[in-house]
């Protein structure tokens, strides 16, 4: 089984994402680096200034956005040390520049990096379906991921989206226990039953885990 990594909603920060630019810190005109889905960090990235928002929680891993074109997470020391004795493919991990929403400095949190240059997905025996309103109205199948790209733009015209039925992972890659599937109509990192197990047992807070079916290895 797999799993989806959800991040919680902070219900008392009553705010989505609890991070944000915090551009008072900011000297200059702020850029954000070239941080990338399948392409190996530069060497010394430094990450523009984030703030909590007001009355955020500080858990374990933080609901925020991703940066530049990348896919990642706002996580603490305790997750990296966690995420580095998975089995894992090329994670970086970006210290931040953070403060409370009262300007306390906050230490030892990163931006994770997941970096995947293969396509986990096997477009071949892989099943979509196209939903409208919430419900299924067909299924279509998809021979590459720009292939899917280029379909899910034609049915968001429709207002349609074209989501997973089922997920075959290609077999030649060696499944890795935290992950993502670009174009598959999954936006979410997914989880290993050992991922899931891990994290689950070291009492990671911010996030929670769900049940992914459509997915097959």
């Amino acid at each position: 089984m797999f799993y989806i990594l959800d991040i919680n909603v902070d219900e008392k920060a009553g705010a989505t994402p609890v991070i944000e630019y915090n551009f008072k810190k900011q000297q200059g005109e702020m850029e954000e680096p070239a941080l990338s889905t399948t392409e190996r960090p530069t060497e010394g990235i430094t990450l523009p200034f984030f703030r909590l928002v007001e009355n955020a929680t500080l858990n374990d891993v933080l609901s925020g956005f991703e940066i530049s074109s990348s896919r990642g997470l706002f996580v603490n020391q305790k997750f990296r040390e966690i995420v580095l004795s998975l089995q894992m493919g090329q994670v970086y991990f970006h210290p931040l520049n953070l403060e409370s929403a009262s300007g306390q400095t906050i230490d030892d949190y990163y931006y994770m990096q997941v970096v995947q240059q293969n396509a986990l997905v096997d477009y071949g025996n892989s099943l979509f379906k196209i939903v409208k309103l919430l419900k299924e109205i067909g299924e279509l199948k998809v021979s590459s991921g720009q292939e899917f790209v280029l379909k899910s733009r034609d049915l968001i015209k429709e207002r349609k989206k074209l989501k997973p039925k089922q997920i075959q992972l290609n077999t030649g890659d060696e499944v890795m226990d935290l992950f993502f599937l670009k174009n598959s109509g999954l936006p979410d990192f997914i989880l290993t039953e050992r991922g899931k197990s891990v994290l689950a047992n070291a009492g990671i807070s911010g996030i929670s885990f769900k049940p992914i079916p459509e997915i097959i290895a």
